[in-house]
């Protein structure tokens, strides 16, 4: 329980620094997407379930804050969470530059996964379709800050395993 609200913590701190970020530097639609490289990171390092969970409370909130439409941001995070857990358990070789791939990977997917639910709802006609330039700015800078990521929550999960703490107090007094 622990490590599940540490996640949905840093998640939740994640989307809030990401929104203030793009409207500070005034980024508009070539902000990073920072929750992308928290949904790589928890398909192929959590508990199917556990990190199911946290990547749709997450979407969900996404689409809170954004007024869109509720529970497409979680869907697309869910399909990007299966994806990244099927071809991570596979692929995946304790480097940094998988999570870079397959990070620009997943952002493409969930573009092309947002507009073709939006196709499907009267009234976004205009939102259904893809600006290639903006999509591919926003892929690259969320791939590139995806290992600065990865380490933060490699961070989060070592922090809220039971005894880290008490096991750096002893280890500190050691030295």
């Amino acid at each position: 329980m622990r490590k599940f609200l540490a996640f949905v913590f840093a998640g939740v701190f994640l989307l809030m620094f990401q929104m203030c970020l793009a409207d500070a530097l005034r980024m508009g639609p070539y902000a990073p997407d920072l929750l992308l490289a928290t949904v790589v990171y928890m398909g192929i390092f959590r508990n199917p379930f556990r990190g199911a969970l946290i990547v749709f409370l997450l979407g969900y909130l996404v689409d809170l804050l954004s007024s869109g439409i509720l529970g497409i941001s979680g869907v697309g995070y869910l399909a990007i969470f299966f994806l990244t857990r099927l071809v991570g358990r596979i692929f995946y070789a304790r480097n940094m530059t998988f999570p870079i791939i397959m990070t620009l990977i997943c952002s493409f997917v969930q573009r092309l996964l947002v507009v073709a639910v939006l196709k499907g709802y009267p009234g976004f006609e205009g939102a259904g379709s893809i600006d290639w330039g903006p999509l591919l700015v926003r892929s690259a800078i969320s791939a590139a800050v995806a290992p600065l990521l990865f380490r933060l929550l490699f961070v989060v999960e070592a922090v809220s395993t039971k005894g880290y703490l008490e096991h750096r107090t002893v280890d500190h007094r050691l030295r």
